[in-house]
């Protein structure tokens, strides 16, 4: 008998990684519904591509905001800590924090200005803030100095995008502040682009505003890192003076401008798929969904799905699904918790049949998030947190449990 439980323990386990593939919340009752499976060596490959594109002189600083855009691909901190990742930058101080809760001991660096109450928690985690603000600079150099600890920052230039940073006119104000911090370390200094995928006269013009201002700054400060270059940037823009590099929307495989095809090695990471849970039948004239939206012109066979808004799909969203590698169309509206689909075209089709939304071969994340009405980082991140996270990998990993902080 004791052999026999053995042998069942090893068949259940073979069965759990035969697909190489773990959930980030295997008992997340919503998975029945649908799932995004996120495939981490898609996100290596990525990573290693783009670091032979920039160069061994230039640092990579992969952008993990929005939970990593929404893969949750942090969960599983290897996947870049492997390929030898010791800097992430985010957005926010929260997300940060997070980053240290899960195990992350490199540099974070947080590109938003944070607000001032936020300074007790940036001390705590050792986070490294952008900063453009005189005012949170003179009360971090006082928390600092009564807690008798130093800290890093990276100063954000204004070059154009007219969002935050520090305007270049105002750029010695905060050199003759910062010269008499003794506790504050000006170790970085980087911009944004408005329009790196787009407008080559434009970018070019930020450029030589952002390198003016750092030949200002390093007559003062040792600068340890400076980048200007997101996903656009890395692939449009030299890299000129800087040494470090911000992709985001490559990391996960998908460029920012469809016009970039080609010119850096990517392998999208993402499907999106549900399932269909209900067919019917409508006779032609007969409708369906709110406000009839849809009236059938010829008899067909309606499949429904059990998603909808309330879990990011864009009520807007229209276009089609992927079935049987076959593109089918949504009929009408996308409603709070439910899609209808035409499988007219498709009759062997049966209840549990897998929907993709997008599956990077019939249906391509651009495509998907163009008929959302979006951008592909737009599309990817708003989906909720209540899609569990799949993660799929060729060397056989565990199931991480539901509170577990260090997944690796």
């Amino acid at each position: 008998m004791k052999l026999l439980k053995k042998l069942s323990i090893l068949i259940i386990l073979f069965g759990m990684f035969s697909n190489s593939c773990y959930a980030l919340e295997s008992n997340n009752p919503y998975g029945v519904y649908c799932k995004l499976l996120v495939d981490l060596d898609c996100i290596r490959k990525n990573l290693n591509s783009i670091k032979e594109n920039i160069g061994q002189n230039v640092q990579l600083m992969p952008v993990v905001k929005g939970k990593a855009y929404g893969t949750y691909a942090t969960e599983v901190l290897s996947t870049f800590t492997e390929c030898g990742i010791s800097m992430l930058a985010v957005a926010k101080c929260s997300e940060g924090i997070e980053l240290r809760q899960l195990g992350f001991t490199g540099e974070i660096v947080v590109l938003s200005q944070p607000f001032i109450e936020e300074i007790s928690n940036i001390i705590e985690y050792n986070l490294t803030p952008g900063v453009c603000y005189l005012e949170f600079l003179q009360q971090l150099e006082q928390n600092l100095k009564s807690q008798n600890k130093e800290l890093s920052v990276h100063l954000e230039i204004e070059t154009g995008l007219g969002r935050t940073g520090i305007d270049t006119k105002d750029l010695l104000k905060f050199v003759e502040l910062l010269k008499n911090c003794n506790h504050i370390r000006v170790e970085g200094a980087y911009t944004h682009f408005a329009s790196a995928d787009s407008d080559e006269v434009y970018t070019n013009k930020q450029v030589n505003i952002f390198e003016e201002s750092v030949r200002k700054l390093k007559e003062y400060f040792e600068l340890k890192y400076i980048h200007m270059s997101s996903s656009a940037g890395v692939i449009n823009v030299p890299t000129g003076i800087c040494n470090v590099v911000r992709p985001g929307l490559l990391v996960y495989g998908y460029l920012p401008d469809e016009s970039m095809e080609g010119k850096v090695d990517i392998h999208p990471s993402t499907k999106l798929i549900s399932k269909i849970s209900f067919i019917h039948k409508l006779k032609k004239g007969e409708s369906c969904n709110y406000d009839q939206c849809f009236v059938a012109e010829r008899d067909t066979i309606v499949g429904v799905l059990p998603i909808g808004y309330s879990i990011g799909i864009p009520r807007c969203f229209t276009g089609e699904v992927v079935i049987n590698k076959t593109k089918v169309p949504i009929l009408g509206r996308v409603n709070m918790d439910n899609i209808m689909v035409d499988l007219t075209d498709l009759p062997e089709v049966s209840i549990g049949q897998e929907v993709c939304f997008w599956d990077n071969e019939v249906i391509k994340l651009s495509e998907y998030a163009k008929n959302s009405k979006a951008v592909c980082e737009g599309a990817l991140s708003v989906l909720s947190s209540q899609i569990p996270r799949v993660f799929e990998r060729d060397l056989i990993q565990y199931i991480p449990e539901i509170g577990d902080s260090k997944r690796s």
